[in-house]
């Protein structure tokens, strides 16, 4: 357990010790350097530090130039493309420290003659937490747990199972939450392609969080996660399905309905859907063990009363 604490806890520290510019593009994109907010004064200008730092190698600045100056020639293109860069490196206080294309005393842009990127060795990116969150969660939920675990494989899987709980906080909203470039419409395709491939990551980490803390016997945190869960994807079925299990489970079926209300209210509204066969099946179950509990709570009321009269 000692050395899961030593994974979970030290690695944090020591990344931001290591990394001074930090980059979250889940939610609404925010971008510090020391701690301290940068702001870069046009939208293009952000968007090509969060695009080169997802994508996490580097780019020509000829496709760079087309992907988010489509409409401009070449010649336009590239120039924008260097104001923009210029804008960038001024609020990262690396205007000064390089010319031209040489890429020397460069610490947080990695510039290699005509090839642009992000040095990641300097960078605190939200979607890697993210990513290792969830790959330490397939380890652990693929492993086999041994029968008759010692009170230290307890308390390492409780500190495991609370590492992950605070990963999913990383995820404060969809990739890029807000943000949109119209005039750059294969930009705007790369956005939805990684707002689906995050959401899904998200709800995999859920999934398998909820699965951890159902092992340990940790209801109430698995129905908090569920809830987290659904909270993220309004119109994720599966989402809403699991919550509305768990609630089940833990005997609030009530509660289960009120989410099934819900979600059907928000995919009728959003989209002009219903929900799933198999979720009205499990709403359709859930109703009758409602009615079934209340006639009972009626019957034992009246067979009480009755006696008592007697």
């Amino acid at each position: 357990s000692g050395a899961l604490r030593q994974r979970c806890t030290g690695e944090k520290t020591k990344v931001s010790e290591e990394k001074p510019l930090s980059i979250r593009v889940l939610g609404l994109p925010e971008v510090s350097f020391e701690g301290r907010c940068l702001r870069f004064g046009r939208k293009k200008v952000l968007a090509l530090l969060c695009y080169l730092a997802t994508e996490g190698r580097k780019r020509s600045r000829r496709e760079l130039a087309e992907l988010f100056w489509p409409t401009s020639d070449e010649r336009r293109a590239r120039k924008d493309l260097r104001s923009a860069l210029t804008r960038l490196r001024k609020a990262l206080g690396e205007d000064g420290a390089c010319g031209g294309d040489s890429s020397e005393g460069v610490r947080l842009l990695a510039i290699d003659g005509d090839l642009l990127g992000v040095e990641p060795r300097a960078v605190e990116l939200d979607l890697q937490t993210l990513e290792a969150a969830v790959s330490l969660a397939w380890s652990e939920t693929s492993a086999t747990l041994p029968r008759g675990r010692s009170v230290d494989d307890a308390v390492g899987r409780l500190d495991l199972i609370a590492h992950l709980e605070g990963a999913l906080g990383v995820y404060r909203g969809e990739f890029m939450e807000g943000f949109s470039l119209e005039d750059a419409p294969e930009f705007e395709l790369w956005l939805e392609g990684e707002r689906s491939r995050w959401r899904a990551l998200f709800g995999e980490l859920c999934e398998r969080v909820m699965r951890l803390e159902g092992e340990e016997g940790l209801v109430g945190e698995a129905i908090g996660t569920a809830w987290l869960w659904a909270r993220q994807a309004p119109l994720e079925e599966s989402a809403h399905r699991r919550l509305m299990e768990l609630l089940s489970g833990a005997g609030e079926s009530e509660r289960a309905l009120l989410v099934y209300e819900g979600f059907r209210n928000t995919l009728n509204r959003e989209l002009g859907m219903e929900p799933s066969t198999q979720m009205q099946q499990l709403a359709a179950r859930l109703q009758e063990e409602v009615e079934q509990r209340a006639s009972l709570g009626a019957s034992l009321i009246y067979s009480a009363a009755t006696t008592a009269l007697s």
